[in-house]
This record gives C-alpha cells, sequence and structure tokens, in this order.
C-alpha cells in the first residue's frame, strides 16, 4: 500500500451528477498538499465542481500558474504526491501538462485532475469562466442543460468533452475572456512543402503571414512561396526544433510526417493539428478503427500479417481485395488489389514490406463517385465544412477534383 497521499485514478461513469458540497474540501486539502512541496505556487478550484449548484461528471478540476522553467521540476512533485500522468489519446503536453489522481475523504474516492499552466496561458481565463458562472445564474444553467443534452444522446469521453468546446468559446467571448488569435504578421511553419503545403502558404501570404517550411526537397512546390525553406527529413527532430525558432505557430500538410517530430515541437509551439490526429490519419488501421468509433461505416477489413491470415480475410470479405500497407502510400502505392482467390499466393511479397507488419484487407467496394469534405475546427471547438468535391483517378493518381461536387444534397 503506497503512502503517498494521491491514490490511483478511477473515474466513475459518464452521467452528469447534482453538485457535491464536499467537492471544495477536496478542492483544498489537493491545494494544501501541493503548497507543502512547493511554496509559492497556488492552486485554484476550477470546472464544474467550483460552481455550487452546477452539475458535472464528478471530477474535481484545479489549475496551478508558474513559469514555463518551473514547470518540469512542479510536475516531478507532484508525482512524488502520488499523482499520475495524464492517460488517453490525446494527452496535454509536458509544457502544459494536466496529471490525475484519487483523494478518499469522507469514505468516498474524488476523482482529481490538476492543470499546470504556463504563467501567460489559461489560467486566468478558467477562473473568470468559474467566477462568471457563480455569479451568473442564467449562464449557470444554460451551462448544465448543454451538458444534460450531450450525456442524454449517448456522448461520452473525448465526444462529450469537445461537444462542450463551442459553447464555452461563444460564452468566453461574450464574457471578453476569449483566447488571442495568432495575428499577421506572425510566422507559420509548416512541415512538408508539397502542393498542400503550397496551397497554404499562397493563402497564409494573402493574409499578411510569413511562412517557413521544412521539406527534404529543396525545390519542393512551396518553396516559390515561403519566406525560408529547411532542408530537411520528416524524421528529423533537431531541424524541426530549427523551424520552432522561426514559427509562431506549426502545422504539417501531410500524414507522413514522423510523430516523433510533432511531440517534440508542441511541447514548445503550438501545433495544430495535435499528434493524435496524426497517429490517427497517418496509419489505415488506426484510421479505420477510429472511424468506427465515431459510428460511421467503413468498407469491410481485416488486419493481417501473415499469408494464413490473409486467407482468412478472404475468406470471411470474399474477393476481390484491396492489400494496403497500414502506413505510407499515396497515388495508388504501397497497395494491391487481390482480384481471386488464385491471386493471394504470394500477394504480400509482391506488396513489399517488412516481415510481419500489420497490412489492411479491405473489400473492394463497387462504388459510384469518391467524395472528399474538409473540415476544419478552431481550437475553441467551432466547426466549419467545405462544399464536398468530387474526385477522379486514373491508376490510383488524382487528375481531377471538382468543386463543389455535382451532388444533390
Amino acid at each position: 500500500m503506497s503512502d503517498r497521499p494521491i491514490g490511483p485514478y478511477v473515474r466513475d461513469g459518464t452521467a452528469v451528477l447534482p453538485h457535491d458540497p464536499a467537492s471544495a474540501a477536496v478542492a483544498r486539502r489537493v491545494a494544501e498538499l501541493v503548497f507543502a512541496g512547493r511554496p509559492g505556487l497556488t492552486v485554484e478550484h476550477v470546472g464544474s465542481t467550483a460552481v455550487p449548484g452546477l452539475p458535472g461528471k464528478g471530477v474535481v478540476d484545479l489549475a496551478a500558474e508558474a513559469d514555463p522553467a518551473d514547470i518540469p521540476a512542479i510536475t516531478a512533485a507532484l508525482h512524488e504526491l502520488g499523482f499520475q500522468p495524464q492517460s488517453g489519446p490525446d494527452p496535454w503536453p509536458p509544457t502544459r501538462p494536466m496529471v490525475v489522481g484519487g483523494l478518499l475523504h469522507e469514505g468516498r474516492q474524488y476523482a482529481i485532475h490538476l492543470h499546470v499552466h504556463p504563467r501567460g496561458g489559461d489560467f486566468g481565463r478558467d477562473l473568470a469562466f468559474r467566477d462568471a458562472l457563480r455569479a451568473d445564474r442564467r449562464l449557470r444553467d444554460a451551462y448544465a442543460a448543454l451538458k444534460s443534452e450531450i450525456v442524454g444522446v449517448g456522448r461520452a469521453g473525448l465526444e462529450y468533452t469537445y461537444s462542450k468546446q463551442a459553447w464555452i468559446a461563444d460564452a468566453y467571448r461574450t464574457l471578453g475572456i476569449d483566447r488571442p488569435a495568432i495575428e499577421p504578421p506572425a510566422t507559420i511553419g509548416i512541415l512538408g512543402g508539397g502542393q498542400l503545403g503550397r496551397m497554404l502558404g499562397l493563402a497564409a501570404r494573402a493574409m499578411g503571414y510569413r511562412i517557413v517550411v521544412l521539406d527534404p526537397d529543396p525545390d519542393c512546390p512551396a518553396a516559390a512561396v515561403a519566406d525560408r525553406v529547411i532542408v530537411a527529413t520528416y524524421d528529423d527532430v533537431e531541424a524541426a526544433r530549427g523551424l520552432v525558432g522561426e514559427a509562431d505557430v506549426v502545422t504539417y500538410e501531410l500524414e507522413h510526417v514522423a510523430i516523433e517530430i510533432v511531440e517534440a515541437l508542441d511541447v514548445i509551439v503550438p501545433v495544430r493539428p495535435g499528434p493524435y490526429p496524426l497517429r490517427v490519419s497517418g496509419d489505415r488501421i488506426a484510421e479505420r478503427r477510429f472511424v468506427e468509433a465515431c459510428g460511421a461505416s467503413v468498407a469491410p477489413w481485416r488486419e493481417v500479417r501473415t499469408e494464413d491470415e490473409l486467407r482468412g480475410a478472404a475468406r470471411a470479405l470474399g474477393t476481390p481485395l484491396r492489400l494496403k500497407s497500414a502506413r505510407g502510400g499515396y497515388d495508388g502505392r504501397s497497395q494491391i488489389r487481390i482480384g481471386s482467390p488464385a491471386e493471394l499466393d504470394g500477394a504480400l511479397a509482391r506488396l513489399g514490406r517488412p516481415a510481419r507488419s500489420s497490412l489492411l484487407a479491405e473489400r473492394e467496394l463497387d462504388f459510384g463517385a469518391e467524395l472528399s469534405v474538409i473540415v476544419s475546427r478552431d481550437t475553441d471547438g467551432h466547426t466549419a465544412a467545405y462544399p464536398p468535391v468530387r474526385n477522379v483517378h486514373d491508376a490510383g493518381i488524382l487528375v481531377e477534383s471538382v468543386a463543389p461536387a455535382p451532388v444533390e444534397a
């Protein structure tokens, strides 16, 4: 049995619970424990449990603010108290970490989130939002109704969190505490200098931004519109750190960028999208699991590593099949068509991939057209969707895109 005051993190269910007045005592006790180890560090009770009368998920949220240079030592001290690193697919980076744990109070174990903000970050905004909810009953009631509505339609976990963001962002704007935009002439760093990077650069320059691109090809398409090109491979972490030295925000234009680069940069400057979308979009198998978890339909598929598993997939799915590598490939590369069971022999060798690496066996579909939709979301949860685009391919290579797509709504 550990003698650390903070215990394991256990979160109960997904229900929205009535406000628990004991949460305030739990928050005070956690703040006292933290202050004893880090004198001078102020910990504030924030979130729904800090607002009397506001229902929530029963998690006691706390926030602290510190100089960026002190955050690693503060995180280590919190771990010594028993706090654990945040788990899940999309954790906060080490520069603005969230730790989790539990505290036993009056026979009940309370789940704790403690978010450490760099000075000048979101700490003040969190306090202002908490105070506004405490003071404005109509705002508090509207937030409570939103939570009940989200849970009522079965949204949980990250989906529950994301479903609140647009409403919260609107409240921030109304209260005058929204996060300022990164205004021109700030510099945008782009990992990748292909056609998408070029189009992004053209749009950004028209708005007054500077552009710095990292790409292995000094004559990449985006080079013509960039203020500077850093010539390096997509897995060169040190070169990518050089990009950060010139950029106020970083993005990537393709999914072949090494996840290690994005994780390394995200602790220094904002990277949008962050590591989690790259981890999903860069792996065809992870991508399909994500889409299925969101309730959408995909073509029947199996993960395979061996000839025997491929034969089993062919029996289960039927032919024709598309056999694809899990990572890499575009313009029809890194995939082959298996038209009949007779073509299964040697299929893995024809595709060419490291031994026992994961492959995607997918039932070939008879479809009328390929449509794509670009969806963007800002950091506050507002989403915008552009009109559908109809794409035409020849031998796996895109030859035409028509926007808006000639389809009926």
